[in-house]
């Protein structure tokens, strides 16, 4: 039930997002755990990538697609 959820929650939400000034990026992704060995302990399968000024700045780990929106709509709403 719980993958059926993130699922259909997924497909309602960008991968995408960009702020207002255009300055600030943020970019959701699922893990590939077998390409990023580190992740295998921490178990944590979405990734969000945050850019400043189109250059990599960041990137976090989370549990759930949910998590990584909000962190994605946090980042790119910061003024």
């Amino acid at each position: 039930m719980e993958k059926v959820e993130e699922s259909l929650y997924s497909k309602m939400q960008p991968t995408w997002m960009r702020s207002e000034c255009g300055r600030l990026d943020a970019r959701l992704e699922k893990v590939d755990a077998m390409k990023e060995c580190a992740i295998r302990t921490r178990r944590k399968p979405f990734k969000v990538i945050l850019y400043f000024d189109g250059s990599f700045s960041h990137q976090y780990y989370f549990d759930s697609i949910e998590d990584g929106h909000e962190f994605m709509r946090r980042y790119v709403e910061k003024r």
